[in-house]
């Protein structure tokens, strides 16, 4: 939903003037990426609810908020009164989304549609242990992979059509249907209000959204943000790693969860159900009686803490990873770079072992820094 669909984009253009605008068809990953440039989520539970909304703010943001709205109520426009109370609601409608929240949704129908493609197929009757379901998914990967991210990663660097960009934490958005507004109002560039919005959002430490101008971003670079920032200890250089988490510190554990309920769902078993749909019709080619016969083949229980406790070791996991990566990234290494990422790897993990470290989040890490360097 793009502010072009409805203005004359370059007469906008030139009333923003960049100066006080960002445009997130371009700056995509503006609040995903920490400082070292990997990729990073808002932690949630950091945050603090808006008022009696649904939605969370951090606490610098809230306070850049109220300066924004005292501005804009009460600046007169034309002998109309306040903005904010006649032409332009300045009333907070969205801001911080839970990542992690808006992810399992998505992987929870991603296991379903896996598994939905698989019942009722010859393929089906082949997977009698989760080893198999497995082996199965990471050779069938390639072909959806590119539009269907699996890991948390990836999930937040594809920017989806579905996945609003508030999942950085750092905006705020103004009306629940800016496309209507706008649309009634095709000449808002042009008008008072409009240039003392900019002024506003300026004066407060926000950036306006180029494309969706009923959007508050947070600039960071922005002395005025970063005197609210102060207030609670936090400066341009430490905040990321204050308030956000490394996605590739989630990865490996959304994994392993994704595979035991694709499971569990295959064969029909729940945490609160005993299993059914055990038994699996597999075919056997008998050489001496020269036909083939049905074997009834009973597919393998699972039980939640065998699962990760004792059915795969860690490194198999980090192996797994390191292939979807690969995959979702769409890289192709040469056998020996292959080689380096799996050795490197397998070397941060043991000495992050050592170390008393969460050995898989730093395997983890490492594998997205290499792709990044080497991709």
């Amino acid at each position: 939903m793009a502010i072009k669909n409805f203005i004359d984009s370059v007469r906008y253009e030139a009333v923003a003037d960049f100066r006080n605008s960002i445009d997130l068809t371009t700056s995509s990953m503006y609040g995903k990426v920490d400082n070292n440039g990997e990729i990073v989520i808002p932690n949630y539970t950091q945050m603090s609810n808006f008022k009696n909304k649904q939605f969370k703010m951090f606490n610098f943001i809230h306070d850049a908020f109220a300066v924004f709205e005292e501005d804009m109520n009460f600046r007169p426009v034309q002998g109309k009164g306040a903005v904010g109370s006649t032409l332009f609601p300045i009333e907070a409608t969205l801001a911080a989304i839970d990542v992690t929240s808006v992810y399992q949704r998505y992987l929870d129908n991603s296991y379903r549609l896996f598994i939905k493609t698989v019942l009722g197929t010859e393929d089906e009757k082949k997977i009698i242990n989760i080893h198999g379901l497995i082996d199965y998914y990471m050779d069938n990967l390639r072909v959806n992979v590119q539009t269907s991210p699996v890991t948390l990663t990836k999930f937040v660097k594809s920017n989806l059509s579905f996945v609003s960009p508030c999942v950085n934490g750092l905006m705020v958005e103004l009306l629940k249907d800016g496309k209507q507004f706008f649309n009634r109002n095709r000449n808002f560039i042009s008008e008072v209000w409009f240039e003392n919005y900019l002024n506003s959002a300026a004066k407060a430490g926000f950036l306006v959204d180029r494309r969706i101008p009923w959007r508050l971003v947070a600039n960071l670079n922005s002395e005025k943000m970063q005197v609210h920032m102060q207030k609670y200890g936090l400066t341009k250089e430490n905040f990321f790693d204050a308030f956000y988490i490394k996605t590739s510190s989630l990865d490996i554990d959304m994994l392993k969860t994704f595979f035991l309920l694709a499971y569990k769902r295959l064969i029909g078993q729940s945490d609160l159900s005993e299993a059914t749909n055990l038994y699996s019709t597999y075919p056997v080619r008998v050489d001496e009686c020269d036909k083939t016969i049905s074997r009834v083949i009973k597919k393998q229980t699972i039980d939640d803490e065998q699962y990760y406790s004792s059915f795969f070791n860690d490194f198999f996991w980090v192996k797994k990873y390191m292939e979807i990566r690969l995959f979702e990234e769409n890289i192709f290494f040469s056998k020996n770079l292959r080689e380096k990422l799996i050795f490197d790897t397998h070397h941060v993990y043991i000495s992050s072992k050592d170390k008393g470290l969460d050995a898989t989040a730093e395997a983890a890490r490492y594998v997205n820094l290499f792709l990044e360097k080497n991709g």
